[in-house]
């Protein structure tokens, strides 16, 4: 499996054969296939998704095997899927996503580099990295500089294996795994009937689970996490439309958005680009709730 993780990460077409996407979440498993129409875009076929018993998932999700093995092919079922060949997306919390600015290189400078192991090693501060499968892209050269700005992603071995053993423990076959953020922007890159070079656009994840903000800068995705105590997470997620004006809340999203905040700041001046908007995806029941809260601080 580190051989085949290896490969590039957010590509669909890895496969002639069908495939269906599995998505396992703290609270949720959904399915999906898709085709692609006569415009080469891609079209959703199948959809559903079982909503997961708190009580049998611990506080590691990875932990509860049998039971997520059990509810997968439910799913599948009852999206009238038949296909072995599995699609997986592991979270962000899985993986080390970084952008890393290293000396200018050419493209066989790098090749080199990384089979001698010195590249990342001189880059990036991780403690035993053959513990994790590393994918890399440049994202920009600047020859003036005599630097180039480099997308790393170092995955944990250990959950890419736990994934993959849930998956063919119900009787399926992992073919494709991708890290969830870059899996979003995959689809998010699907909604747009043409690209407008003028919109920069950040996709925010807001939830219990996972919170980060991915910019999406040269069609490369930059991932920042921010933030949230368990206690906070608990109050947003029992938060009401008769809480709308409930100043503990405010005060949360209020952090919340100062965090974004900061990671815009530092993106648009780094890099001289403007965010014109922020998409956000969220597992919350209660999201709509919330968005108006942060629309008064993120204006």
């Amino acid at each position: 499996l580190n051989s085949f993780f290896k490969a590039k990460l957010g590509k669909m077409s890895v496969t002639s054969e069908e495939v269906v996407g599995v998505d396992i979440t703290a609270d949720t498993i959904r399915v999906a296939q898709v085709s692609k129409n006569k415009n080469d875009r891609w079209i959703l076929d199948k959809y559903s998704y079982r909503s997961l018993d708190k009580e049998k998932i611990g506080d590691n999700l990875i932990d509860s095997k049998d039971y997520l093995a059990a509810e997968i092919p439910l799913a599948l079922a009852n999206a009238k899927i038949t296909t072995k060949n599995v699609a997986i997306s592991i979270p962000v919390t899985s993986a080390f996503i970084k952008v890393v600015t290293s000396p200018f290189m050419t493209d066989e400078e790098m090749k080199r580099a990384i089979e001698t192991g010195s590249l990342w090693e001189n880059l990036v501060e991780m403690d035993n990295i053959n513990d994790y499968s590393v994918f890399h892209q440049v994202i920009e050269r600047n020859s003036k500089k005599n630097t180039m700005e480099i997308l790393f992603v170092a995955s944990k071995l250990s959950d890419v294996n736990a994934y993959s053993s849930i998956v063919k423990k119900a009787g399926l076959n992992p073919v494709i795994m991708d890290v969830r953020c870059f899996s979003l922007k995959n689809a998010f890159d699907n909604t747009k009937l043409k690209k407008d070079t003028t919109i920069q656009t950040a996709i925010l994840e807001f939830g219990l689970n996972e919170n980060y903000l991915m910019i999406i800068y040269n069609n490369m995705p930059i991932v920042k996490d921010i933030f949230l105590k368990s206690q906070e997470k608990q109050m947003l997620a029992q938060a009401n439309e008769a809480q709308q004006n409930n100043p503990e809340v405010e005060n949360i999203i209020r952090r919340y958005s100062m965090q974004i905040k900061q990671i815009l700041n530092e993106h648009e001046s780094k890099y001289q680009t403007k965010i014109n908007a922020i998409n956000v995806v969220s597992g919350l029941k209660n999201i709509k709730y919330l968005i108006p809260h942060f629309r008064k601080n993120l204006q």
